[in-house]
């Protein structure tokens, strides 16, 4: 179910809401394949009881808006949002390209993101996409892709901050260039995913997977708020304030498991993200 609990304009909150998607009767999808393997299993299990706000997924509905620019992009040698399947394990697989140009034997995924993805390395569930994609599209007949891309339109991009940082992106439009693994590499990491996906009760997510973040040690000047530097352990932190002295303390950074707390959907039915929910209400209830 989609809310609308941020009173977001009717015509907005429509737009969330009458989401197309169709996965073309798959079992399962390449997005889906690479996400872990028990959050999926709980989306299932609980499908009917996810609750959404509608301000929670205007990210993706500009994502979404994409495909008016991939329609003006078609051309007589370019395949435009297109499904392709397979069949693996017993499961039929698909996934939806979204931009093939067979004369360029270019084949990309738009995504709306923010400049900071095109700023650092590629992450690797894009790179899993567009290789698992360039499977299926070789599967179906589609052959002769030598490059591998992400065309990324940054939606914070600012002109003014260009000639103030030395490395933010030139324009407001990011290639990302992806490696193309070997096919049979391609083919046996689709099978892990789908082994692991069919597993009937999948382990919890690791620490990669809640997108966790280690708890830091600040080195904290006196009357400052800004720390000097950020430790990973906290006798290296101790060792730094006490050359520095004057006052000078160890601050904890406190991590964080940041998919579970702002990004899973399913937080609330998973053992772990309940008792992570559970100590954040806790915590700002105390504050």
């Amino acid at each position: 179910m989609i809310t609308n609990s941020s009173n977001l304009p009717d015509s907005i909150y429509r737009a969330v809401c009458n989401d197309s998607y169709d996965d073309g009767g798959s079992d399962i999808t390449v997005t889906s394949l690479i996400k872990p393997p028990h959050m999926r299993r709980l989306q299932v299990q609980h499908k009917n009881e996810i609750v959404e706000d509608a301000a929670d997924r205007i990210f993706s509905l500009l994502g979404q808006a994409t495909h008016t620019i991939l329609e003006r992009a078609a051309a007589d040698h370019c395949i435009v949002e297109r499904r392709f399947f397979v069949e693996r394990l017993g499961w039929k697989v698909s996934g939806q390209v979204d931009f093939i140009d067979q004369t360029e034997g270019l084949l990309a995924d738009f995504k709306v993101t923010s400049r900071y993805a095109a700023m650092g390395d590629l992450k690797p569930e894009h790179e899993q996409q567009l290789n698992l994609n360039n499977l299926l599209s070789i599967e179906n007949g589609i052959t002769g892709i030598k490059r591998l891309e992400i065309i990324a339109i940054l939606r914070d991009w600012s002109k003014m901050h260009v000639s103030r940082e030395r490395d933010y992106p030139k324009s407001q439009v990011a290639v990302l260039r992806a490696p193309m693994w070997p096919r049979e590499a391609t083919e046996a990491f689709l099978l892990d995913r789908i082994k692991a996906h069919q597993d009937p009760n999948p382990p919890l997510c690791s620490p990669k997977d809640r997108w966790e973040k280690p708890q830091r040690y600040a080195v904290m000047p006196k009357g400052k708020k800004r720390a000097l530097k950020l430790y990973d352990d906290e006798l290296s932190a101790k060792n730094h304030v006490a050359k520095v002295g004057k006052g000078a303390r160890v601050e904890p950074r406190p991590g964080e498991a940041i998919r579970c707390l702002h990004y899973c959907n399913v937080a609330q039915f998973c053992s772990f993200g309940k008792h992570l929910l559970s100590q954040k209400q806790s915590e700002t209830e105390e504050s």
